[in-house]
């Protein structure tokens, strides 16, 4: 498979991981919604909603810190430098 089908593969498939993952945060699994917005934000880092559920992740562990970095990172992120 070459690096371009790959990144569409990941740019596709990318809302299903989310969606597992914000029903994990809702059911109060912070740590394994965590653990998979990681992933996420590794493989597509220019998706807000991912860093904004990984903050909420550390939020609900009162990780208050590394959630307002988390934030910071994503806001980042969509400065169109970055990935122009």
């Amino acid at each position: 498979m070459s690096l371009q089908s790959e990144n569409r593969a990941s740019q596709s498939s990318w809302p299903l991981a989310y969606a597992r993952a914000v029903r994990l945060l809702s059911n109060g699994e912070h740590r394994n919604a965590a653990d998979i917005l990681r992933v996420l934000a590794i493989s597509v880092p220019e998706q807000p909603e991912i860093w904004e559920a990984l903050a909420s992740c550390h939020d609900a562990e009162n990780r208050v810190d590394i959630a307002q970095a988390l934030r910071l990172v994503g806001r980042l992120l969509q400065q169109p430098s970055i990935f122009a």
